[in-house]
């Protein structure tokens, strides 16, 4: 990249074993800065770092050691010794902390969990950069308008010698520009840059922070510039630097720019770990800072807010006691309070002051100054900032230890949740693919045969399972209780085909008479039904009585009731004027079209089969009415299991899941068919009557018990139950049922005979063929299913072109999983650093 290797120019950057020369740089898709450098030459000649070797040792930059470099007698440099003698000696526990946060920042988990740390925020021109370069002795950018265009990490670490890395951190998903997505969280992944010197880290700020936005056609980035530092006097601290306040847009800061940097700031404010470093010029009126009003909104109470006042030195006179109420805490109070700094003027810069001299300087302004002189030390100076700063950063770290770690472990083990939830990887080779699609049909066939083979009991799995073990899929039980459903209905619609139900039932006309008789309707004459004739309705399996007959009855029509009878105990007489037998008729004339060569007496069993066969064939419309019934719940429990509830590895493959629809369809189609032929079997088998089921006599001859037991019941209609009046009764109705001396005796009693073996062999012929076709359905349709659906999908696997087809790799799913599996290695090594603090 030409404008980043124009920037790099002369900045002396060094990699491992790399030739210091004609640098250029480019950005990696590793996710840091890889720099490339070429011949070796002396054009960096100046810098004062290279000799004739051209070759520089990465150590022996750390160490200060490049050949023709002046040191003293301890091995600096003259450079290292203008660096901030800031901090003091730190325990070792304050190390440990800092370098935990440290560790924990490389890693990237602030992505994932709140971590402690300090941000820098201001107005811009407020002396942030400053402050940093007080802190640091690293000369951060200076100038007008929005110098700050990404976030900047300094992590200061007290060491024996000056060294310094500079990377680029990537945020994912930036929402400030199409920023990198890298693969890989890992810090080692990260090609580092090496400085120098203070001035180098200074020019390479510049320089990346150009090449991550301006040089890519974006004013703001949500990347860090990352900056480890290890000099012998800067205290252990990590700051974040963020870009100033910006309240109007100009031509170089627009108004999105301005969006994105009020965004990127609230995203730390809210940060409850987050300490708010302040930067505050002090020549202006505290209740009007911007930054303390976005910092009380987060922290009302002030409690992870500090204050740091700048340009002190250019209060105007008499307006110093104002900064000292603030300093005291009485203006604009937080908890946290304030400190104020005397940093490099510009005049001082153009004059070449150093860092140790300008810490001098400030010393000798406070304490000569006529109002800040009275102020404690604690009050002023850099070394304050520098030691409350770190102070409070390690506080909050031992306070935050035992959250972050509960928060860490949380955190994995919700993403290891959704690693799982998302199945194995995506398969890209020709065996791991169709072993992915085994293991998808295995668990379909699954979920489908537990649907299918259930009872009240529970799952019964593929061999058996568990009857006990309460897993009861919704499916399951919307599949078997639509199949009852249906059957039952199928049994009621049977029924209501048993013979003689086509036609209107048997029944006679009858006059009611002698209504003053002893159990007539009273002894007051009705004079409405005295003498009228009512039709009276009889039950089919028994013959009529005859014309003539006196027969008791209850008169409770329509219109014509007796109350006598209507209050119930009560029954009138009624005398047969005429008969109507319509289902005797019907049997009469079919058996007459029929009649052969048989014997008189004897049923022909092809007229009894032709006879039978006219009510099978009422059976086979309610019998394809219940298997469609019985399809369409298949139907919809496939595509509840495919469509409403699919499980994963099915889910992330909507091709897959569309063809395998389609083979369920054609599957239940298929099925459907071969099914009805098979119930068409049925049927067929029921028109020709036949059976070993000594139950037909048994039900014969209940038929004409019946009969007998009525015939019994009416016989003593005159009121004479004498042993010589029932006598004479039975006499009368077996010749009235067997048609004694009748000239059409032989064809009556025949019509009889025909009732009752259809009425006996139809109950029997019923049970069997519901229970037949229940069976059948069960077994050629339901149970079938999985097997075939099993069968026509496995064709699917027939070439891996197909497979490639049907289970494409969906780049939308490969970032999803590598964030999530990027998310748990960082958390991973997270936990694992925090165990061992």
């Amino acid at each position: 990249d030409g404008r980043l290797r124009e920037g790099l120019e002369g900045v002396g950057v060094v990699g491992t074993g790399a030739v210091v020369g004609d640098v250029r740089g480019v950005m990696t898709g590793g996710g840091g800065v890889d720099v490339m450098v070429s011949a070796a030459s002396n054009e960096l000649a100046g810098l004062g770092r290279v000799g004739d070797r051209g070759l520089v040792d990465v150590e022996e930059v750390s160490a200060g050691s490049v050949e023709g470099v002046p040191r003293d007698e301890v091995g600096r440099t003259e450079k290292e010794l203008e660096v901030s003698a800031l901090g003091g000696e730190v325990e070792r526990r304050v190390r440990q902390h800092l370098d935990l946060i440290d560790d924990l920042r490389r890693l990237g988990v602030e992505q994932d969990v709140g971590i402690p740390q300090i941000a820098v925020m201001g107005d811009q021109s407020s002396g942030k950069s400053s402050v940093l370069e007080a802190l640091s002795g690293i000369p951060f950018p200076r100038g007008k308008g929005l110098v700050t265009r990404c976030a900047a990490q300094i992590s200061m670490k007290k060491s024996q010698s000056w060294s310094a890395k500079i990377s680029v951190r990537y945020q994912v998903d930036s929402p400030f520009g199409p920023t990198r997505s890298l693969p890989s969280e890992s810090i080692s992944a990260k090609r580092d840059l090496f400085a120098s010197s203070p001035e180098d880290v200074g020019r390479l700020i510049s320089v990346l922070s150009k090449n991550l936005t301006t040089d890519r056609g974006r004013a703001f980035t949500k990347d860090v510039i990352e900056i480890r530092l290890s000099a012998p006097n800067v205290p252990d601290l990590t700051l974040i630097d963020l870009p100033g306040i910006v309240r109007t847009g100009t031509d170089q800061q627009s108004v999105d720019a301005i969006e994105m940097i009020n965004d990127l700031l609230l995203s730390y404010l809210k940060q409850e770990q987050t300490i708010i470093l302040a930067v505050i010029p002090a020549n202006v009126d505290i209740a009007t800072v911007d930054i303390l009003e976005r910092a009380s909104k987060v922290d009302p109470a002030g409690d992870r807010t500090l204050g740091v006042l700048t340009k002190v030195d250019l209060v105007d006179r008499g307006a110093e006691d104002e900064v000292v109420q603030v300093l005291l805490n009485r203006r604009k109070p937080l908890k946290l309070g304030y400190v104020a700094v005397r940093n490099r003027s510009q005049r001082d810069l153009e004059e070449g002051m150093n860092y140790m001299k300008a810490r001098s300087v400030e010393e000798a302004f406070f304490m000569e100054h006529s109002e800040f002189s009275r102020l404690d030390q604690l009050y002023w100076g850099v070394d304050s900032l520098a030691a409350r700063l770190t102070d409070l950063l390690v506080s909050r770290i031992a306070e935050e230890v035992p959250r972050l770690t509960l928060e860490v472990s949380n955190k994995l083990e919700q993403n290891r949740a959704e690693l799982r939830k998302l199945g194995d990887p995506v398969p890209d080779q020709p065996g791991d693919r169709r072993f992915a699609f085994l293991r998808i049909v295995d668990d379909l066939m699954r979920r489908l045969e537990g649907d299918i083979r259930a009872d009240s009991m529970g799952y019964i799995g593929p061999n058996g399972g568990d009857r006990n073990s309460g897993k009861t899929l919704e499916g399951m039980k919307t599949l078997w209780r639509g199949c009852r459903s249906a059957f039952e209905k199928f049994e009621k619609e049977i029924t209501k085909r048993r013979p003689g139900a086509e036609v209107e039932p048997d029944s006679f006309k009858g006059k009611i008479s002698d209504p003053h008789r002893s159990g007539s309707c009273g002894n007051v004459k009705n004079e409405k039904l005295d003498g009228k004739e009512f039709s009276f309705e009889e039950n089919e399996r028994f013959p009529p009585p005859s014309v003539g007959d006196l027969l008791t009855r209850k008169v409770v029509l329509a219109g014509n009731t007796c109350n006598r009878c209507k209050e119930g105990g009560h029954e009138c007489k009624v005398e047969v004027v005429s008969l109507r037998k319509p289902f005797r008729e019907t049997i009469r004339t079919k058996m007459s079209e029929q009649r052969g060569r048989e014997l008189i007496g004897f049923l022909n069993l092809a007229t009894f089969s032709h006879v039978f066969g006219i009510y099978v064939d009422q059976w086979a419309s309610p019998t394809m009415e219940c298997l469609l019934q019985i399809s369409d719940l298949l139907r919809a429990l496939s595509d509840d299991v495919l469509r409403n509830r699919p499980f994963p590895a099915l889910k992330r493959y909507p091709n897959l899941s569309n063809e395998i629809s389609m083979c369920a369809r054609d599957c239940i189609r298929y099925l459907e068919e071969d099914c009805r032929n098979y119930l068409n079997g049925l049927l067929d088998e029921e028109r020709m009557p036949y059976t070993q089921n000594r139950h037909l006599l048994d039900t014969l001859n209940q038929v004409r018990m019946n009969r007998l037991l009525t015939a019994l019941e009416n016989s003593g209609v005159n009121g004479d139950t004498t042993t010589d009046s029932l006598k004479k009764n039975v006499i009368k109705w077996y010749k009235q049922n067997h048609t004694i001396g009748d000239e059409d005796s032989w064809e009556s009693q025949e019509v009889q005979d025909m009732i009752d073996l259809l009425d006996a062999y139809w109950k029997l012929a019923m049970k069997r063929f519901v229970d037949n076709v229940a069976m059948s359905i069960d077994r050629h349709l339901i149970r079938s299913y999985p097997e075939k659906l099993k069968f026509e999908i496995m064709k699917l696997s027939d070439s891996d072109a197909r497979l490639r087809r049907l289970m494409p790799i969906s780049p939308h799913e490969q970032r999803h999983r590598s964030m999530i599996e990027s998310r748990i290695e960082r958390l991973s090594r997270a936990e694992e650093r925090l165990r061992m603090r």
